[in-house]
């Protein structure tokens, strides 16, 4: 007994009967004697899954269905014995895997709704998620008229959707061929000055795999340029000591290709390597970060050279994956966006003001492992932190000494440290080094930091401001269930709706769903929110959303 025909014969008398053999033998090109036969043999487990299938002469065969749920499984499992995918997003791997196998050959939608037994409504639906799936990748869906559905994208690019789709499907062969080079490749690297995570090797491992088996009719293709970076780079050597190890003959593409994933997954430790050429590039991004963090949450972080090395022992991999589209996949992103809300808000805003300062694109998934960096950070922040502050004005030198000493008395177990400097000075001044200014007189510019106006003989209401700004708590993040924007900021701030519209105009939203509202209001510090289920804003989902930034993205 076939289970792909009884499938389709059930489905056929539960659509459209009662259904004679006749009619069923001519749908299906069988004979009427198969079908009786098949059908005979079905009633006793069809009757066991919430059913009865029974004939009467004259119309043909009916199903009488007593319990929808046992009978929709029962199908399903029929599907699942001959290894027909019965979920959405396993027929979207599955025909993500068809089109990735062969490329430069289109397939009709007809071919895929035979093969996998669906609806063209479903198959339609199918397709709009496997676009979604795609982005990831940097490969695009074609539709051609008349010839069908192609895929569109690098060879770099195929590899890794190939890899990620074994993996996901877990390919019991598969993974014995990947296990078998991974443990090659641990025996190699632990002779190697190079450093790699298990994870990394594994997916090293995997893209290994895929070069194996392409490398012949699908080619890893380079630019001069490319070519050039990669062969002259550290890990060359190590590439070409692994491809000798295999037992393997490769073209160079291939060595390069292999030397590509090392750069992309190798571990730089900055301590136990103190000379490794940092690029300029790379420098500058990480000083823009913690700028960008500064400015949009007023949280200094560029004392933290242990956070600075971390940034930069992400980054330097980063930009490489990031320039020839190479995925890293982060299995926790959504744990981390629960659990690290307002460390990812402020590493999506962040890397959304980067945006046209870098040349190449941040996924979500490399946003992701930031934020963790960040959260740490953000953790040593506010559990060691005593801050800096930046006495100023223009009632003179001993107003202001008095103001420091007043305060050095009162606060000094909170203090980092404490300066005064005449208002004509605060040029000069490093504001990186301090958290917030106190001053005397009206300043003659916006600066990136808090600021509070005193007395220059310090009330009480002074010094309790003080008190407020020098034992901030960490920042919180409210969790909201809301239907608009607008609902959010009216249960946080009960203000006309006319003040509510001005709010929005100077919203920003990240590709990411991070909205950043700049607010000018009584606060000094962000207010982080999320809301349980994603809002549209024109047109576009918001659920992450970062409050009262004194800090506007320029151009935007």
């Amino acid at each position: 007994m076939d289970n792909h025909r009884c499938y389709l014969l059930l489905k056929q008398i539960q659509n459209n009967g009662p259904v004679s053999s006749a009619a069923l033998a001519k749908q299906f090109s069988l004979s009427s004697r198969t079908v009786r036969n098949d059908l005979k043999e079905m009633m006793p487990a069809v009757a066991q899954k919430g059913a009865h299938l029974y004939a009467k002469s004259g119309t043909g065969y009916s199903l009488e269905i007593y319990h929808q749920e046992s009978f929709d499984a029962f199908l399903q499992e029929l599907l699942a014995q001959d290894d027909i995918p019965v979920t959405a997003d396993g027929r979207v791997r599955w025909l993500l895997l068809k089109m990735a196998e062969t490329p430069e050959k289109y397939i009709k939608i007809e071919t895929i709704m035979h093969q996998l037994y669906i609806s063209r409504s479903t198959v339609n639906a199918d397709l709009r998620k496997a676009k979604q799936y795609l982005k990831q990748y940097h490969i695009a869906l074609l539709a051609r008229p008349n010839y069908g559905i192609a895929l569109s994208g690098s060879e770099l690019n195929i590899r890794q959707l190939i890899a990620a789709i074994y993996q996901e499907d877990k390919n019991p062969a598969m993974d014995q061929a990947a296990d078998k080079i991974f443990d090659q490749l641990v025996q190699i690297t632990s002779l190697n000055k190079f450093k790699f995570s298990t994870a990394s090797l594994r997916e090293i491992s995997w893209q290994l795999l895929m070069g194996a088996r392409r490398s012949q009719n699908h080619p890893a293709v380079f630019t001069d340029e490319q070519l050039t970076y990669l062969i002259s780079s550290d890990e060359y050597p190590l590439a070409c000591q692994i491809v000798k190890s295999l037992n393997d003959t490769i073209p160079k593409t291939e060595t390069a290709f292999i030397t590509l994933h090392l750069k992309c997954h190798r571990i730089i430790n900055l301590t136990e390597t103190p000379d490794y050429p940092i690029s300029e590039e790379i420098k500058q991004l990480s000083e823009q970060i913690i700028c960008f963090i500064r400015k949009i949450c007023h949280i200094n972080l560029s004392a933290d050279h242990i956070f600075r090395k971390a940034l930069v022992t992400h980054l330097i991999p980063m930009s490489i994956r990031a320039r020839f589209y190479i995925h890293l996949h982060n299995p926790l992103l959504s744990q981390i966006k629960e659990k690290y809300a307002l460390s990812y808000m402020i590493a999506d805003i962040v890397f959304q003001a980067l945006h046209e300062t870098l040349t190449y694109d941040i996924s979500e998934d490399e946003i992701g492992f930031i934020t963790l960096h960040i959260q740490v950070a953000l953790y040593k922040f506010y559990d060691t932190k005593n801050k800096s502050i930046l006495v100023t004005g223009s009632a003179g030198k001993a107003v202001s000494q008095t103001i420091v000493y007043q305060i050095e008395k009162r606060f000094g177990s909170l203090l980092c440290q404490i300066m005064a400097c005449d208002i004509a000075r605060l040029n000069t001044i490093n504001l990186n080094d301090y958290d917030f200014i106190l001053t005397t007189s009206p300043l003659p510019r916006s600066f990136n930091l808090p600021v509070l106006t005193i007395s220059p003989l310090l009330s009480n209401d002074d010094f309790n401001h003080i008190a407020a700004l020098l034992k901030t708590p960490s920042l919180s993040v409210l969790y909201l269930n809301a239907k608009t924007i607008n609902e959010v900021i009216s249960s946080l701030y009960p203000i006309p709706a006319s003040a509510i519209h001005d709010l929005l105009k100077n919203m920003v939203i990240t590709d990411h769903g991070t909205a950043l509202i700049t607010d000018h209001r009584s606060h000094d510090f962000p207010q982080a929110v999320v809301i349980k289920e994603p809002v549209l804003y024109q047109n576009r989902p918001v659920q992450f959303i970062l409050f009262d930034i004194s800090y506007q993205l320029k151009g935007k």
